[in-house]
């Protein structure tokens, strides 16, 4: 094994951490380098994705995260979001402009779900279904695992919306509860 600064002892689907000059890499299970020591941060590989992020040299220093597969392929890329992970199959990508939190939503394999540009400030996943469901200023969308918008609730008055099953939610409009089909 080369001369790294720090070995991880854990090993997450074959991969292990590295820290060479303070900068992160992956080596596999017999030390062989996978990925080069690039990285100011990175997550350990789940589901074969990391979140890693680099330090960007332009006019001025900034930072660039990104989700990697386990050969160091960047899957999904940016330069103005911090990505998070929701579970083994989805990443949340917020941003903050003028103090207002926006999220994102893409998938393992890098397809935006919900961008982030649509100004989306909350979300809740329903595991069991593959539903979220996203708000932004009172308005309610519900959208499935692969992007596709199911049903949208516009207006003020809607609140407390709960996914019951892939074809069905429960709502509140102005208090009152209802059943409501996508």
């Amino acid at each position: 094994m080369k001369n790294y600064d720090f070995v991880a002892k854990e090993i997450f689907e074959g991969r292990r951490i590295v820290r060479k000059d303070g900068l992160i890499g992956f080596v596999d299970e017999s030390g062989n380098e996978v990925i080069a020591p690039q990285y100011v941060r990175a997550s350990n590989f789940e589901n074969g994705c990391s979140i890693v992020e680099k330090r960007v040299y332009e006019k001025y220093t900034s930072k660039e995260e990104m989700i990697i597969d386990k050969q160091g392929n960047v899957i999904f890329k940016t330069k103005k979001c911090s990505i998070s992970r929701i579970n083994e199959s989805f990443f949340k990508i917020s941003t903050t402009d003028f103090d207002i939190d926006y999220i994102g939503i893409v998938n393992s394999k890098g397809k935006v779900i919900v961008p982030v540009e649509d100004g989306y400030s909350s979300y809740t996943y329903y595991s069991e279904c593959k539903i979220f469901v996203v708000e932004k200023l009172g308005q309610y969308i519900i959208i499935n695992q692969y992007g596709q918008k199911l049903k949208q609730l516009d207006g003020w008055g809607y609140s407390d919306v709960k996914v019951i099953d892939e074809h069905n939610a429960e709502v509140a409009l102005h208090g009152n509860k209802q059943k409501i089909t996508f």
